[in-house]
């Protein structure tokens, strides 16, 4: 074996070695319920490939998802004005992927406000806590497949509360120093944000960084809005009567067949 030669093959050797650095996207996504309410949200996801054969569809990733309620401030007023809470994160992954939520936190200076209630058998009573740490709540929360249909079409993936609104986002203006300042139809609420950790296995080389989650976008017979990433919101509007969803509208072109059921197909720039 020659220097050079050697040389090659103990960079290929440090470069395979070295860790994968975490690649970040952050969207926000806007929109209005029915009844003229704004809603927002803003959703930064970390992900980093941890291992597998992107090739033969055999990829592994650990993606962080860390989402925020930005709706913004309804104050009190008559008639009451719920403040959106946000229940549901939307996504699409490859066919043949698979997804597990192995982990979800409450991120310090959120605000944890029970009025009283039960998520799967464990009791919260009432009690209001501005977190000065981190701390695991993934009791209420599930990943689970999905065939929810809003106006921006069907998503594979979607991470939500496991009882109605219980344990949903409100924008953290909502609470000061655990003081309630305005209209929250939901038991149990984030003020605050949340960062939920999901294990991703089986991926093809068309999900290999935060940015491809844009690629795969949800549509739905019918609907004027395609979407790669999308949100659903309760109690908004007067007396929190109704829900909203918004879509992070799609900028791609159609370059595949659809890939999920027949309502999804890969887009490119």
């Amino acid at each position: 074996m020659n220097l050079r030669h050697g040389i090659a093959i103990a960079l290929a050797a440090a470069l395979a070695a070295a860790p994968v650095a975490a690649d970040t996207l952050t969207r926000s996504l806007t929109g209005f319920s029915a009844g003229g309410q704004a809603a927002s949200l803003q959703a930064v996801i970390d992900f980093t490939p941890t291992g597998g054969d992107y090739g033969t569809g055999a990829g592994t990733a650990t993606v962080l998802i860390t989402l925020e309620n930005t709706s913004g401030l309804y104050p009190f007023q008559t008639p009451s004005m719920g403040n959106p809470i946000l229940t549901g994160f939307y996504f699409n992954l490859p066919t043949g992927a698979n997804a597990t939520l192995v982990e979800a936190r409450a991120l310090a200076g959120a605000t944890l406000n029970s009025t009283g209630t039960t998520i799967k058998g464990i009791r919260y009573p009432r009690f209001c806590e501005t977190l000065t740490a981190d701390r695991l709540i993934t009791d209420w929360y599930a990943l689970q497949g999905t065939q929810r249909t809003g106006q921006f079409g069907i998503f594979s993936q979607a991470v939500e509360t496991v009882s109605g609104n219980r344990g949903g986002l409100v924008d953290p203006e909502v609470f000061q120093s655990c003081v309630r300042m305005g209209a929250v139809c939901a038991p149990l609420v984030v003020a605050g944000r949340v960062r939920y950790t999901v294990l991703l296995d089986h991926l093809p080389s068309t999900l290999y960084s935060a940015q491809d989650f844009l690629n795969f976008c949800s549509t739905a017979s019918g609907t004027r809005i395609s979407s790669s990433l999308g949100g659903h919101f309760q109690g908004v509007d007067r007396e929190c009567s109704t829900s909203t969803y918004l879509g992070d509208a799609c900028q791609f072109t159609p370059t595949a067949t659809p890939s999920w059921g027949s309502l999804k197909a890969t887009y490119h720039r």
